[in-house]
């Protein structure tokens, strides 16, 4: 309770202040790095350092991209961080051999950095060959997860929330819906 309450008690003002303001990115931001930082806490003293890192890491992302919007450098290094420790994790929860985690990690990696150079490059030509090869990059990370027995709901929910992304990803660049709706997604 105190986990949830204290940090919700600071925040919750703001949050009530920036929607008042239809400032909706700004708010889900605010929430977002709100949760992190009680999952960061929760999973802490819970003994599970190495997956606290994950909210650590997304929670530090989120106050910069709060504070500085219009650089997207932020969330990539997000992922750059976070996603390989949740694969890892998944992948040594199921006995996975170390050469195979390597793999998975580094077409992950590959797959954001791909993302990223595609969010960079004002070419639409450019940005769909990034975007085609960040999602060849994907399959094997989709392949290793679909094989895996243990720890079920948590690799489909990574892969459900996983999937949605190229998705929305590719509705951005092509102006269905503006940078407020795409970071509230």
């Amino acid at each position: 309770g105190p986990r949830i309450i204290i940090p919700a008690f600071f925040l919750g003002p703001k949050v009530s202040e920036q929607i008042k303001e239809s400032k909706y990115a700004e708010a889900a931001k605010t929430i977002a790095f709100l949760i992190f930082v009680v999952l960061f806490i929760t999973l802490f003293f819970q003994g599970e350092f190495f997956l606290s890192l994950i909210p650590l890491i997304a929670g530090t992302s989120y106050y910069y991209m709060k504070n500085d919007p219009a650089n997207k450098i932020y969330r990539y290094l997000d992922w750059i961080c976070t996603t390989p420790i949740m694969l890892a994790s998944l992948l040594i929860a199921n006995s996975v051999e170390t050469t195979r985690i390597i793999g998975v990690i580094t077409a992950d990696v590959i797959m954001i950095l791909l993302g990223y150079l595609g969010i960079n490059t004002s070419s639409k030509k450019e940005q769909l060959y990034y975007f085609l090869i960040g999602m060849v990059a994907f399959i094997p990370v989709v392949l290793s997860l679909l094989s895996l027995k243990l720890k079920r709901y948590a690799i489909i929910l990574t892969l459900i929330v996983w999937s949605l992304y190229p998705i929305i990803y590719f509705a951005k660049e092509n102006n269905l819906f503006d940078n407020d709706t795409e970071t509230v997604i």
